[in-house]
């Protein structure tokens, strides 16, 4: 009897075992190397940006974003937004060129740090966006939600598609879009263990 307990026992840890999940980590990796806790790099995200609304478009060619990385984890916080030279590499289309000129865009100010989280295995979330932008003396906007960068390839980033809509506070809301590429160069991804 005491030998079939004994196996009975063995038996449901074993199966206990079996049953109870592995917990699974994730780090961010450059170049398919762990990024380490504690180094925090920063990555440039280069090229065109911009959104589309009722009363006009407004594309921006030159637009770098700064998004930090934290070693060890995958997460992440947008530092900034910077439109280069907004005056010729900005254009508005429709109403808000009518209104108040065709390169009467003059960049934004990114408030906060919205933080990018990673959903899936092509898919950032950057949560908590809020841009003050400028059109001259004519327009201000505080555009303001989430939006998703989509990976271009499974687990590396070299090229990212941003999208998503985001609410003007009264003039109802904009659907954004860009296409991003990643400096310092390599390839930037994220690695699954156990």
């Amino acid at each position: 009897m005491l030998k079939k307990m004994t196996m009975l026992a063995m038996a449901s840890a074993a199966i206990a075992a079996f049953a109870v999940p592995a917990t699974a980590s994730a780090n961010w990796t450059h170049d398919h190397i762990d990024i380490p806790s504690g180094q925090d790099p920063h990555i440039l995200l280069e090229g065109t940006w911009g959104f589309e609304a009722e009363v006009g478009d407004v594309t921006c060619h030159e637009t770098t974003f700064t998004l930090q990385l934290t070693g060890g984890t995958t997460d992440s916080h947008l530092k900034s937004m910077a439109f280069h030279n907004p005056t010729t590499k900005c254009t508005a289309t429709g109403l808000l060129a009518t209104i108040c000129g065709e390169n009467s865009f003059t960049g934004g100010e990114l408030t906060g740090e919205p933080t990018g989280t990673i959903t899936g295995a092509k898919a950032i979330d950057i949560e908590g966006i809020v841009l003050h932008t400028n059109f001259g003396e004519c327009l201000s906007l505080t555009l303001s939600g989430d939006l998703t960068a989509e990976v271009d390839k499974g687990e590396s980033m070299g090229n990212l598609s941003l999208e998503g809509t985001l609410d003007t506070g009264g003039f109802g809301e904009v659907e954004v879009d860009g296409n991003l590429t990643i400096t310092p160069e390599g390839t930037y991804g994220i690695h699954f263990g156990l």
